[in-house]
């Protein structure tokens, strides 16, 4: 400790010594100045580009979402959609058949015929009122018909919307509209 007084000592005499140290102390302050702007202003803009990345993360979702609302408008405008929504929907409350999402697919055609599908997911009661549901659309006037058929328990169902006892349905049904 007491040479280091003796150093300071030394150094205090000399006005020259004063003035060097006195130039680098003025440089520590100002680099450390420097430093703590320039690592703000670092922070600031790492915060920007993940406000960015976010912001463009939604608009990409927003877009894929707009593409599919197009699409689905498309189809909804279509007379025969709008039919076979209407009483597919009719069939299903006479059945007592809960629809959860009911969404069109897209059309295919062939060289007699038109087929339009439609994905529906709900819940009913039980197997035989599901039968009622899928005799009353096939025998239906018009050629309707369930392209694709999915049960499962709702039990085994995480969503609170549907009740413990009964079946989840998951089906496709197609209508084919024949050209004159």
């Amino acid at each position: 400790m007491v040479s280091f007084v003796n150093n300071l000592k030394f150094y205090l005499k000399e006005k020259r010594n004063i003035s060097d140290l006195l130039v680098i102390i003025l440089a520590i302050i100002i680099s450390f100045n420097l430093y703590s702007n320039f690592k703000k202003q670092n922070l600031t803009y790492k915060a920007r580009i993940e406000q960015e990345s976010k912001k463009t993360d939604v608009i990409n979702k927003l877009h894929t979402i707009e593409k599919e609302l197009f699409r689905y408008k498309e189809l909804l405008q279509r007379k025969e959609i709008n039919q076979i929504i209407n009483k597919i929907t009719q069939l299903a409350q006479e059945s007592k058949l809960n629809i959860s999402s009911l969404k069109p697919l897209e059309e295919v055609s062939f060289d007699i015929c038109t087929k339009s599908s439609l994905r529906l997911s709900g819940w009913i009661d039980n197997y035989h009122l599901l039968g009622n549901f899928i005799a009353k659309l096939e025998s239906y006037d018009e050629l309707y018909r369930v392209e694709l058929l999915n049960i499962k328990p709702t039990r085994e169902l995480a969503s609170s919307e549907v009740p413990k006892k009964g079946l989840w349905v998951d089906l496709v049904v197609v209508r084919f509209n024949f050209r004159e």
